[in-house]
Formats: structure tokens, C-alpha cells, sequence
């Protein structure tokens, strides 16, 4: 049984604007036209959770995210090609 019965499902790590966009941009080159956005003008620090992220289920059952920020974006982009939204 676990210690609680309601568990947030996040990444596990937790990243600052300026680093998901340098990312996009290192994943799809291509963005950086259609974006057209200076990552140095972005916070370059993360914004605190606020609570929302994996730790308590981290620390419950030893919960690891299987993917890296990068590869969780090519995955979502990937979806998002194949896949009507």
C-alpha cells in the first residue's frame, strides 16, 4: 500500500524556458525560423514547481523518468506529426 492515494506525474526534472528552447531548436533546426525567438532573452534559471512535480512518488517507490528533456520532446513531436490535435 502506498503512503498516499494521489500521486502528480510529471517529468521528473524540472527545466527553465531558455534550455526548452534551446532544445527545440537543437531537435528541430527548423523551428528556430517558424519560433523566431532569442533564447538569451528567456529566464535562464527554472521557475520553482510549486509542488507539481515527481518527488513524492520519487521517493515512494524509487520512480525514475525513462526519458531525457530532449528525448521526451522528440517523442511529443513525433506524436504530434502522426497524430490529429
Amino acid at each position: 500500500a502506498l503512503p498516499i492515494c494521489i500521486y502528480n506525474l510529471s517529468s521528473g526534472y524540472t527545466t527553465s524556458a531558455r534550455e526548452q528552447l534551446l532544445t527545440l531548436y537543437r531537435v528541430r533546426p527548423d523551428a528556430a525560423q517558424q519560433v523566431n525567438l532569442d533564447p538569451e532573452t528567456l529566464r535562464a534559471q527554472p521557475y520553482p514547481s510549486g509542488g507539481f512535480n515527481a518527488d513524492l512518488l520519487s521517493h515512494d517507490i524509487g520512480w525514475r523518468s525513462q526519458f531525457t528533456f530532449e528525448e521526451a520532446l522528440e517523442d511529443y513531436l513525433k506524436w504530434l506529426s502522426e497524430n490529429d490535435y
